[in-house]
């Protein structure tokens, strides 16, 4: 460990001060920043992946959807396309992204989900075509060249970023200070138990006042089959995934289920091949009541394939929320906001 330390701390330095030179660039006008000037969110973290974004964007999209015309705006990471594509039901992940996927087939119609590498372009075309009173912009928060209203900072309960260091010896996609330029905190993936010690060693080490921080926790629903093949009482499972971190959930079947796991790499688009090795996996578990469970994000991509949809093989998704502790005061932040429209 210290060797590896030793080696990648020159190489995390360097890329840490890139981006501070870049973030300054920024703060001086050398580099400019363009305001939207429609109202914006800004919904992102310091370290790459695995921080729970996409259920706070559908969590602030839905909050604003009835009231407000309200678009989301990623860059659609892990699609073979470029430029901007707006979302629909019948999309594919391939073109626009799992997450952007899943954010339109969760929220529908309510809300305009787009995707553009160009932030600039895709806020500019939002705004041609459907004249949006807010934008969340997913997972912009290094994306400077953008001057967005409200920046929401996500953080990871087991792996806060003022325990981490830039890439590669750490997670971190600049220094911890580029924490300053967010207005609201959030600790994500909260265990259920949170005390308030634990709640206020956090905010002491985030350095911000209380009322700017805020603890959410995952809240899984029951599985939903997506598949002709259905099991009745399920005892084993096969846990198919492609995201960032699948601990939560292995900590959540472990109680009781019998667990094995096949994990791909985040955003990975699936095979054929895939599901064939998949399959084989599956056929070696020892019991008849046994599925194939999967996240929400990875069901959208696996359910365009003809053998999982209508094959002999039991498919489920494991649909996911959150829940906030001071659930009103985050609202009241966001309604001050936005409703000065």
């Amino acid at each position: 460990m210290l060797i590896r330390t030793f080696i990648l701390a020159p190489f995390s330095l360097i890329f840490g001060l890139i981006s501070f030179i870049r973030n300054k660039l920024f703060d001086f006008q050398f580099l400019k920043s363009y305001s939207t000037n429609v109202k914006s969110i800004v919904v992102g973290n310091l370290s790459v992946g695995g921080t729970g974004k996409t259920p706070h964007v559908f969590y602030i999209a839905k909050k604003f959807s009835n009231k407000y015309r309200t678009a989301i705006l990623s860059r659609g990471y892990g699609r073979n396309s470029k430029g901007y594509f707006e979302v629909s039901n019948e999309s594919k992940a391939n073109q626009v992204g799992d997450e952007p996927l899943l954010l339109k087939k969760r929220i529908g119609s309510k809300v305009f989900v787009a995707v553009c590498e160009d932030r600039n372009e895709g806020i500019n075309n939002l705004k041609d075509s459907h004249q949006p009173d807010v934008i969340i912009l997913d997972d912009a928060f290094q994306h400077r060249k953008v001057k967005a209203g409200l920046n929401i900072l996500l953080t990871e309960f087991n792996r806060p970023f003022f325990k981490d260091f830039p890439m590669p010896m750490g997670r971190l996609r600049e220094f911890r200070f580029g924490k300053k330029r967010a207005d609201i905190f959030i600790v994500t993936k909260c265990p259920n138990n949170l005390t308030k010690v634990q709640k206020q060693h956090f905010i002491n080490n985030i350095g911000v006042s209380a009322e700017k921080v805020f603890f959410s926790k995952i809240c899984y629903s029951p599985f939903q089959s997506f598949s002709k093949k259905q099991i009745e009482t399920v005892k084993s499972i096969l846990l198919v995934t492609a995201i960032a971190d699948d601990q939560k959930i292995i900590e959540l079947l472990l109680p009781d289920y019998s667990v094995k796991t096949l994990k791909f790499r985040d955003h990975h688009t699936f095979t054929k091949e895939d599901i064939k090795k998949i399959h084989l996996k599956f056929d070696q578990l020892p019991s008849e009541e046994s599925i194939i469970l999967t996240t929400e994000k990875d069901f959208v991509k696996l359910k365009e394939f003809e053998e999982v949809v209508n094959g002999i093989y039991p498919w489920y998704f494991l649909p996911i929320d959150i829940e906030f502790d001071r659930e009103d005061e985050f609202n009241q932040i966001l309604n001050n906001y936005v409703g000065t429209i």
